[in-house]
């Protein structure tokens, strides 16, 4: 059965690939796999890579957002599309692998983001988790009143899953020189006879619009670099988590990082993941006025001198300083 899978080395003759870390790839679906990843096999879709350090994240990721689908949003978005902060980006089959990431990024770019769904509730994770500024179900509403809606000032970039006539209708609707990057075509690949729509090609011409199709493996040379682009953004959000927990502690409050991973929902052996999100180390000390993080071991700051008792008189001592 083919597909991708991500795999734990357990015996090396390369000492770029130690045992112990993780390798993905389309191995297919089985327990074992031989080969020499200086010329891998031709297995399917996806090169062989080794996964960087993504804790405390699971492995698994490295078949999402670390993986193909991870990689198809960054580089069909940023290389086709290439968004400027304040465009407006419209995504179908926003709830998707693909799509949902798509939103995503396009939100950490500056952009407004509206999206096309199957169903209310794919539209509320849309709005409510992911943070798309609208989300449609496209089985009820009116697509052409909803994008006007939606979009008074246009659409810039298009990031097209589906194709079918909700496409042409976008299209039609975009700004000039307005980028298209056609990822897929869910709408029809289950079609006998492919559906006629409406003709793009005026939209195309006198929008003077960039239509461009594109396969991911076209950055296999480059995959790294998306990995980590979304691992960078995936720690950023991580950080944040942590930090959300951290405000909530009552003033001069102390607690372990193993504490605080479980007051988080994770397991305490995410603690040191959690420490190096705070910027500290061992154990942790809060001061809500300042919001100071820091260990409450000994030494440090100077020989002998208690951390703790050293914040705390400072807190005392600047408190009503601005």
């Amino acid at each position: 059965m083919i597909g991708g899978q991500v795999a734990k080395i357990i015996a090396s003759r390369n000492e770029r690939y130690p045992v112990g870390a993780y390798v993905a790839g389309s191995f297919g679906w089985r327990t074992h796999t031989v080969c020499n990843p200086n010329k891998p096999p031709n297995m399917g879709f996806l090169p062989l890579y080794l996964l960087p350090d993504i804790s405390p994240h699971p492995v698994s990721l490295a078949l999402g957002v670390l993986g193909m689908p991870g990689n198809t949003a960054y580089f069909g978005l940023k290389e086709i599309c290439k968004p400027r902060p304040g465009e407006t980006i419209m995504v179908t089959g926003a709830a998707g692998a693909v799509g949902s990431h798509v939103g995503q990024i396009g939100k950490l770019l500056g952009c407004r983001v509206i999206g096309f769904a199957g169903s209310d509730e794919k539209c509320e994770y849309l709005e409510k988790e992911l943070g798309f500024d609208h989300a449609f179900n496209y089985k009820t509403v009116d697509i052409k009143t909803a994008i006007r809606e939606a979009a008074p000032n246009r659409v810039d970039c298009y990031f097209d899953n589906v194709g079918g006539e909700i496409s042409s209708t976008i299209m039609s609707y975009m700004n000039k020189y307005g980028r298209v990057a056609v990822c897929g075509s869910i709408s029809s690949y289950n079609d006998a006879v492919l559906p006629k729509v409406t003709i793009l090609q005026p939209a195309i011409v006198f929008k003077e619009l960039k239509v461009e199709g594109f396969l991911v493996n076209r950055w296999t040379d480059r995959w790294n670099e998306g990995i980590n682009a979304n691992l960078a953004w995936l720690q950023e959000d991580f950080q944040k988590e942590v930090w959300n927990k951290l405000l909530e502690l009552p003033y001069g409050s102390t607690t372990t990082y193993a504490e605080l991973a479980k007051a988080l929902g994770r397991p305490a052996s995410h603690a040191r993941a959690i420490g190096a999100a705070c910027g500290a180390n061992l154990h942790l000390m809060v001061i809500p006025c300042h919001r100071v993080v820091a260990s409450c071991s000994k030494g440090g700051f100077s020989c002998g001198l208690d951390r703790k008792e050293w914040l705390l008189k400072h807190e005392k001592k600047y408190s009503s300083v601005d």
